[in-house]
């Protein structure tokens, strides 16, 4: 018997899907150097003592930008196997932090929207325009050796004693859920299958509360155990961490979610209002807000440095929050050693620079939409009452 439950198992497979993320190479060349490693720890005594009996069934399959020249990774994704329960993990990259493509488009392309064709709830759904490229993104890989498309396989392996699960950390733990309602967002689509579930993490809001809705309705929230992470369908995020309060009202928490210097809880305030500005949320407009996933918040992290007062401490800390503090959230420490820290997870000091620059460069006009007084509001009134204000405005 493993050490690890389901959860884990499936926790550490989102985890490992991101090992090659630092190789610099041609698609192809990357795809081989991960399936090694990946057979490689999966085929080790330690690895199968904690997750039990897993392997390779389709993939990797790795999409670049460029896949013929060499570059870094932008999506990359797996199908594991464990032939004993007949389970079957999708598992997703998150973001490659060593593609700018992969943060400029999928990340923070979300001031534009995308309507949501499938599963339409009373209200009109949308999601971001770079979540659903990067589904697009995924829909495109093919197996290196099949040539297989990830839905065609899916379907050929599908049968009424088999579980599939779809997985993926940050950028990931938006991508899984809505590849899930893509391809399995109907009773109908999933009735080949005994069990079709979503686990993850740490993810940022993918779309609106028309979505949202459909989410909840298509994939309920199923709880296994008493453990904080044995849920299945629902968004599991530490509280310290600053990506999944992205995009909607949740960013409203953000500057008061660490202790800083009073000159770093001015830039985060910044930050805060130019995510809001960059992702279009108008305080008075309803259709503009994203909204959550079911989610469940994960509590016992606490902040790494004590009071943030420089950029290098911001950076280690959502590093932190954003990474490391997972492994104790979901007590997987054993697989740190397995699996270096996801590069899309680790904020880069350039970056910070650069989100820093942007935010003190949209702070006038966020004031001048109304987001800077919005943020201060919350800061009077409480978190809470914002959502019950955007309850009543949505209803």
């Amino acid at each position: 018997m493993p050490i690890y439950d389901l959860h884990q198992q499936v926790f550490a497979l989102s985890m490992a899907i991101n090992i090659a993320y630092t190789e610099r190479h041609t698609a192809r060349k990357i795809e081989q150097d991960l399936r090694e490693k990946l057979l490689g720890d999966l085929a080790g005594s330690e690895m199968q003592g904690l997750i039990g009996n897993w392997t390779l069934a389709w993939g990797p399959a790795v999409w670049n930008v460029v896949p013929l020249f060499a570059s870094h990774s932008t999506n990359t994704a797996a199908v594991f196997h464990n032939p004993d329960t007949n389970t079957y993990v999708c598992a997703i990259a998150a973001t490659n932090s060593n593609s700018l493509f992969d943060w400029v488009v999928e990340d923070f392309w979300v001031g534009d929207r995308v309507r949501w064709e499938f599963n339409q709830t009373k209200s009109v759904s949308w999601l971001s325009a770079g979540t659903n490229f990067g589904i697009g993104a995924l829909l495109s890989l093919r197996d290196p050796a099949t040539q297989e498309f990830l839905p065609d396989f899916l379907d050929s392996v599908a049968s009424g004693d088999a579980t599939l699960i779809f997985a993926g950390h940050s950028l990931a733990g938006a991508l899984s859920p809505t590849l899930a309602m893509t391809l399995y967002g109907t009773p109908a689509a999933r009735a080949p299958w005994q069990n079709v579930r979503v686990f993850p993490t740490a993810g940022a809001t993918p779309g609106n509360w028309g979505f949202s809705e459909a989410f909840k309705t298509q994939f309920p929230e199923v709880v296994t155990g008493s453990e904080p992470w044995q849920k299945w369908n629902s968004m599991l995020w530490n509280k310290l961490d600053l990506v999944p309060h992205a995009w909607g009202g949740m960013m409203l928490a953000v500057p008061f979610m660490y202790k800083c210097t009073a000159e770093w809880e001015a830039v985060m305030v910044a930050l805060t209002c130019a995510g809001l500005y960059l992702s279009q949320q108008k305080p008075l407009d309803p259709s503009t807000w994203y909204m959550p996933l079911s989610n469940s918040e994960m509590l016992g992290s606490k902040q790494q440095i004590p009071c943030i007062s420089s950029k290098d401490d911001l950076t280690s800390e959502i590093g932190f929050q954003h990474v490391e503090a997972y492994f104790d959230l979901l007590n997987t420490p054993e697989i740190k050693h397995f699996m270096p820290t996801p590069k899309g997870a680790e904020p880069q000091p350039q970056r910070v620079d650069d989100a820093i620059a942007k935010g003190q460069g949209l702070l006038d006009e966020a004031k001048a939409a109304g987001i800077y007084d919005w943020a201060m509001a919350v800061k009077r009134d409480g978190l809470k009452a914002l959502e019950m204000k955007v309850l009543e405005a949505v209803e």
